[in-house]
């Protein structure tokens, strides 16, 4: 597992936190309200 962890953080960062869904999440997240997905 520890092995993969840059595979998995990079594809984190650079893939999945890119989507709007992943800033939403995030975002929503801070301000204490319910997220407003787009792709789910």
């Amino acid at each position: 597992m520890k092995k993969n962890l840059p595979v998995f953080t990079d594809l984190f960062v650079n893939e999945l936190m890119e989507t709007k869904d992943g800033n939403e999440g995030i975002n929503s997240f801070l301000e204490k309200r319910k997220a407003n997905w787009d792709n789910c």
